[in-house]
């Protein structure tokens, strides 16, 4: 999935406004593992100085992701505020691919913000994937959701090895 913007349709004065809606799950390769739902949109606005354009704006889309403490699906909807330097092909050296985070590089007179999008959009993923803040996941005895319902598994287990220093405090708080 390209979003190409011709240099000539930015106006060196007062730039280019950008709405973009496409479907999400084109921005995104299998390999990914990223399970987009939806649309993404995104509200761009591109300004120049000399040969460098800047792009800024912000852009949504929804993932549907697997909460690490209870296993359920959910969709997570992600807000990302864009924010990046296209410089021409050349001044970027080390493959003129990506320069930095925030920099990347465009040739044949056209800007592909795509890319930009695409990885904006899977930094926002978080690493810690919870349903919500307060999940209290599965029991690691029964497997029981304990969102749902509550077991009488004990909270924490005392290592068999460590079972006579358990007697000698129950002793001591008897």
């Amino acid at each position: 999935m390209e979003i190409i913007v011709e240099l000539r349709d930015i106006d060196p004065v007062t730039g280019l406004d950008l709405d973009v809606k496409r479907a999400f799950a084109d921005f995104f390769e299998p390999s990914d593992g990223i399970d987009a739902v939806g649309d993404m949109e995104a509200n761009l606005h591109i300004s120049q100085t000399g040969e460098s354009y800047f792009v800024t704006g912000k852009t949504s889309g929804t993932v549907r992701l697997e909460c690490g403490r209870c296993l359920k699906e959910y969709e997570y909807t992600l807000d990302v505020k864009l924010g990046a330097t296209f410089l021409p092909v050349g001044e970027g050296g080390a493959g003129d691919e990506i320069i930095d985070v925030d920099s990347y590089v465009y040739e044949n007179d056209k800007l592909e913000v795509s890319t930009l999008i695409r990885d904006n959009m899977i930094f926002a993923i978080p690493l810690k994937q919870l349903c919500k803040e307060e999940c209290k996941g599965l029991c690691p005895k029964c497997g029981i959701d304990r969102n749902e319902s509550s077991c009488e598994c004990p909270e924490r287990e005392v290592d068999a090895r460590l079972s006579v220093l358990q007697k000698l405090k129950d002793k001591l708080e008897n």
